[in-house]
């Protein structure tokens, strides 16, 4: 079974921008990533991490956008050389302070302009941003992977879909392939499986 879509990217120690950043260190970890993710199977790995790019009060935001830019440049090129490309995502204020909405991730893609670089669309973390039902079509040309949740009571408990919640997913779903998007969309969770749940959240994303 091939795992066609990573996340989860790093460990809080391989800094993205802030504090310890070290561009060397993320370099090497790239690497050896990328290289187990071709063996596995992979077309996108999600960057989202947000321990690794929550920034101390008073951190230069310049600084810091150019140390993402420098990460995320080193981090495409070696994925690209093994045919994955690299999603940045934009995080919920709950998750961290740094790039938080869809329009900031799009905007430091395009600086960048690197073929393995894309986004991945949260529609859970634009949603704790208060930006789910933003139009999607200007995003578009940087979309390369979509992701849904809902959550078991917390941001750190995203779960399977809730059927009371499923004409609200429906409808996003709908906007995203109406908009012109005909890439991966994964349920993204950090529950335990649960076979019964997953058959249900199954049925809303097929009903959209």
């Amino acid at each position: 079974i091939p795992v066609t879509a990573m996340n989860l990217y790093c460990q809080p120690e391989i800094i993205m921008a802030g504090p310890g950043f070290d561009l060397a260190a993320a370099g090497d970890y790239a690497e050896r990533l990328s290289a187990r993710a071709q063996a596995l199977g992979a077309v996108v790995v999600g960057v989202g991490s947000p321990l690794s790019r929550h920034l101390p009060e008073g951190f230069d935001r310049g600084l810091a956008r150019e140390q993402l830019r420098r990460f995320l440049t080193v981090t495409a090129s070696c994925f690209g050389r093994r045919g994955v490309t690299v999603c940045l995502e934009a995080l919920g204020p709950c998750f961290c302070n740094f790039v938080n909405h869809l329009s900031e991730a799009a905007e430091i893609v395009k600086e960048i302009g690197h073929p393995a670089l894309a986004v991945v669309l949260d529609f859970y973390n634009m949603e704790q941003a208060g930006e789910a039902d933003i139009p999607l079509a200007p995003f578009l040309p940087a979309l390369a992977h979509a992701h849904l949740s809902d959550d078991d009571g917390s941001p750190q408990k995203r779960s399977y879909l809730r059927p009371e919640r499923a004409a609200l997913h429906q409808g996003r779903i709908r906007r995203l392939r109406e908009c012109g998007y005909g890439g991966m969309l994964t349920l993204e969770m950090d529950v335990p499986v649960d076979i019964a749940r997953a058959r249900e959240s199954l049925a809303i994303l097929k009903g959209a």
